[in-house]
């Protein structure tokens, strides 16, 4: 009888080299373009991107005599992160005179506040410890998809770069946004939902709403209380979301990667663990509302597929007439992409897994951005985040798009133009800028 232990080393030992070189050669190209930004003076600060147009008397006091990095002209929405991060009471004018939309900044109060505690008090320190805590989130992501996809493996490292080099995870690191933590937490808890944990979960749920306030929107639609794997090609299932029960038969093949499963009663336990997990984010969101001057996020959001059409139409025309900037040309590419990924899940909307539940609120979500998101095509990339790293589409008949199949089982195809150009972008926007 065969050694298992031997039978296994031999099976590693097969495998090709490469897919682990090609993934740890990643990371030291995404750490060293972060490295380049470090300066003896300002630090990490040019991660923040702090711009001349909000500097004093617009800037709060406490970082008067702080060397910071700048930019020319408004700079990005770090900035405002970063000043709550060094002055956290969202109450007082100065910080809110900083802001250029306090209540819609202070609802992501996690992150700053988090970088306040670790730099105990500290202007300088804190600053660079925001700047640093996309980067850790980055790795500890590279360290779960490794595990989860297998990137020792040839698909499995193509899976693997196309998740953590897209634009949405790399943007969110080199401007110092609240975008990649957030998708990191939504990670955690659904794997703490597959392995039985909800109330850890919950805790995951919770903290991500505070970092970026859609993280919720999973947390209010399906999970299973309990789940039993069958291997019959229908199964009849009974489940309750938040709002409403259901009951429906899905049709799947084991062969495939999907898997019919059976759930049981409701526990109206686990629905107070998602009350504990969204309403507290909702309080929070409404305080800021009636407390703080601010327009609450509303220019992101549009009627439904209205944003999409106003921005495919500028694109198609700018392009027309020899426009070839990446804004409008990526920009077509990006949100013909995202469409396409968010087709897919919606069309999955009966599919109990997860990681499918855990990607439609998210394609909901990009039917109804506005032209003034889409307009920064890495700005609706990072909107988006959360469905790019487990779900994408399955490989057609003809080799047009590359995508894994629901949750586990990944389908070698031809990559997509829009996951390419995505992936191109994605490594020059990690470079230093002047």
């Amino acid at each position: 009888m065969a050694d298992p232990a031997a039978t296994a080393w031999r099976s590693s030992a097969s495998r090709p080299r490469w897919p682990t070189l090609l993934c740890l050669g990643a990371i030291v190209f995404v750490l060293a373009m972060v490295a380049l930004r470090y300066d003896h003076n300002t630090g990490f600060t040019s991660l923040i991107q702090f711009g001349t147009d909000w500097e004093a008397p617009m800037r709060i006091t406490e970082l008067n005599g702080v060397p910071l990095a700048t930019v020319p002209g408004g700079g990005y929405d770090g900035q405002f992160y970063a000043q709550i991060a060094v002055q956290p009471d969202i109450t007082t004018p100065e910080i809110q005179d900083a802001l250029d939309n306090p209540s819609y900044r202070a609802r992501r109060i996690l992150l700053p506040l988090t970088a306040h505690v670790l730099g105990a008090g500290n202007p300088a320190r804190i600053l660079n410890i925001y700047a640093l805590i996309n980067v850790v989130a980055w790795l500890a992501l590279a360290a779960v998809w490794w595990r989860e996809v297998g990137a020792a493996t040839p698909r499995g490292a193509m899976v693997w770069l196309a998740c953590l080099l897209s634009l949405g995870a790399l943007d969110s690191l080199r401007l110092s946004l609240t975008d990649l933590p957030a998708a990191l937490l939504l990670v955690l808890a659904v794997l703490a939902l597959e392995r039985s944990r909800p109330r850890l979960a919950t805790l995951f749920f919770l903290l991500g709403g505070f970092i970026r306030e859609t993280s919720i929107f999973p947390a209010a639609v399906f999970i299973p209380q309990s789940r039993t794997v069958s291997r019959s090609s229908s199964t009849t299932i009974r489940t309750r979301s938040w709002f409403l029960s259901l009951r429906f038969s899905w049709r799947g093949k084991p062969n495939q990667g999907s898997q019919p499963v059976t759930l049981s009663s409701p526990d109206f336990r686990l629905y107070f663990l998602r009350a504990l997990a969204v309403v507290p984010v909702l309080a929070w969101c409404a305080w800021l509302h009636f407390h703080l001057p601010g327009d609450d996020g509303a220019i992101t959001m549009d009627w439904p597929t209205l944003g999409l059409i106003q921005h495919l139409a500028t694109c198609t025309t700018e392009l027309a007439h020899g426009n070839l900037d990446s804004r409008y040309l990526f920009g077509l590419l990006g949100a013909l992409g995202l469409a396409y990924q968010s087709i897919f899940l919606l069309r999955q909307w009966r599919n109990p897994d997860p990681w499918v539940r855990l990607g439609l609120p998210f394609a909901i979500l990009f039917w109804l951005m506005s032209a003034y998101v889409f307009s920064g095509y890495w700005a609706a990339a990072r909107a988006c985040l959360p469905p790019h790293p487990r779900l994408q589409p399955p490989s057609p008949p003809r080799p047009l798009f590359l995508a894994p199949s629901y949750s586990r089982q990944f389908i070698p195809a031809t990559r997509p133009v829009a996951d390419v150009a995505v992936i191109h972008i994605s490594l020059p926007a990690a470079l230093p800028h002047s």
